[in-house]
């Protein structure tokens, strides 16, 4: 079949062009200053007209991955106003944008047709993107930035509706820039592909934003028509029950816990058969709580330990005492506690950090707690005032030894009043030396002065009500 080519108008104008599955191969091979194009073929039917003009001089190239994402996101807003399913990132069409935009941009081309003549879909088998059964393409040339290019789009008939066509389930963007174009010149290149694969149902979380702040989210379900009943998980395991009907849209709470959260889906067919699709969401500034048991958390260790009962191993008490030997000082009633960060990066940008400790038995007096950095490994099930891990002691009761226990001086002092129901430590510098060498990470330990002999109790790990727990939290910056 012989390639259509189009000729060039003169003008600042931008060139634009649009093509849809099974569309006639075209590659527009000549260029000329100023020229601009507007043109689509779909549907056995071709059209040409011009398209916004082009800046003066040309702006400086941009961040590739940058501009993708915004063109991924204007697309699916666009989506989401007309009631249609936002579009997931498929790689294998990222890649093809990608390179067919570098490829019109060096090689003096533009049109779907690659430098060596090979269309779409022949590219797309190559990076294993098979049995397509959707395909639609838009290219455009010239306009410097995601907007603009979505607003000329947006604003005529052939490329909006391959925007707004309910088939593609899949979404692919490659952005392109050649400061020193010759041909147009353009120096700014643009591939949209909008695809679909049999049997292949994407769940999409918050319409595919590369991060979000919020746990809470919305995911769109692909699957209509075929998938019958669905579960969804935070983890691989699935629960008993957790099938139900398949549903376009689903509101779903994140696991908070994890720097990046992962949704798991099985979608069940109509002969019983299940496929499990994935997505995967950065967290932005988010707050992340680490409490035993939420959202399956399990990295929390405490114990409680005591000069009265020497030998006595409190890890596993549902209450943690704290309070000074009865004739004043350190010593007396302590706590250990450490929460596991391994699920975060070193490279995590902490903003702030808090322990809060929930107070079932308040002080009769006020008190003043201290946390230490805490310099020795230690064992939840065998900590006593006298021992770190079995056969290991401390260098002096109760992890008294600054360097070898703990570090010498505070990390602060906070005074608990007698009606408090909480008390909040902030640990911020701490769980920044943490996350920078995880093997620092022996956790910290509690003591007070003041307030008598027993002076107060703050729920365990252990504890019968999981919102009473020990809980760090952490305010993340975005990266």
């Amino acid at each position: 079949m012989a390639r259509a080519k189009w000729a060039l108008g003169a003008g600042g104008l931008a060139a634009l062009l649009l093509l849809a599955l099974l569309a006639i191969p075209g590659r527009l091979v000549t260029g000329q200053s100023g020229s601009s194009l507007l043109g689509y073929l779909a549907g056995g039917e071709t059209g040409v007209e011009a398209g916004p003009d082009l800046p003066a001089p040309a702006p400086a190239p941009l961040a590739d991955d940058d501009a993708a994402q915004r063109l991924i996101d204007l697309v699916n807003a666009a989506r989401a106003a007309e009631g249609l399913l936002p579009l997931k990132r498929a790689e294998p069409l990222m890649a093809d944008a990608l390179r067919h935009a570098q490829d019109m941009a060096s090689a003096d081309f533009f049109g779907p047709e690659d430098a060596a003549g090979r269309a779409p879909l022949a590219r797309l088998d190559e990076q294993g993107y098979l049995q397509a059964e959707h395909l639609a393409i838009n290219l455009a040339a010239g306009l410097p930035d995601p907007d603009s290019v979505f607003q000329a789009w947006m604003a005529a008939a052939p490329y909006r509706r391959n925007i707004l066509d309910p088939r593609p389930r899949e979404i692919g963007v490659g952005y392109a820039c050649d400061a020193d174009d010759r041909f147009g010149p353009y120096a700014h290149y643009w591939t949209l592909a909008l695809g679909a694969r049999r049997g292949v149902y994407p769940v999409v979380i918050a319409n595919e934003a590369a991060t979000t702040a919020a746990a809470q989210v919305e995911l769109a379900i692909h699957g209509a028509g075929w998938a019958r009943q669905i579960a969804v998980s935070n983890s691989r395991l699935f629960g008993e029950g957790q099938l139900q009907p398949h549903q376009p849209r689903l509101a779903w709470t994140l696991d908070a816990s994890q720097p990046e959260s992962t949704v798991y889906v099985a979608l069940v067919g109509p002969a019983g058969e299940t496929v499990l699709v994935t997505d995967t969401i950065r967290a932005q500034g988010r707050v992340v709580e680490l409490r035993r048991d939420l959202h399956g958390y399990q990295g929390v260790a405490d114990a409680a330990i005591t000069s009265w009962q020497p030998d006595r191993n409190g890890g596993h008490a549902p209450a943690l005492e704290l309070g000074a030997a009865a004739e004043g000082g350190h010593g007396g009633k302590e706590a250990l506690v450490r929460f596991d960060l391994a699920a975060l990066p070193a490279s995590a940008l902490l903003q702030r950090a808090t322990l809060t400790l929930r107070l079932v038995q308040p002080p009769a007096a006020p008190l003043t707690l201290e946390a230490y950095a805490l310099a020795a490994p230690w064992e939840e099930r065998a900590a006593t005032w006298y021992q770190a891990a079995p056969g290991i002691l401390w260098g002096l009761p109760g992890a008294a030894q600054p360097g070898a226990d703990r570090q010498k001086a505070p990390l602060g002092a906070w005074t608990v009043p007698p009606a408090s129901d909480a008390i909040e430590l902030d640990l911020t510098p701490l769980v920044q030396a943490w996350l920078a060498r995880p093997e620092l990470n022996q956790g910290v330990l509690l003591s007070a002065r003041g307030g008598g002999a027993a002076a107060c109790a703050v729920a365990a790990s252990e504890h019968s009500q999981p919102a009473l727990r020990p809980t760090l939290t952490l305010y993340l910056r975005p990266n």
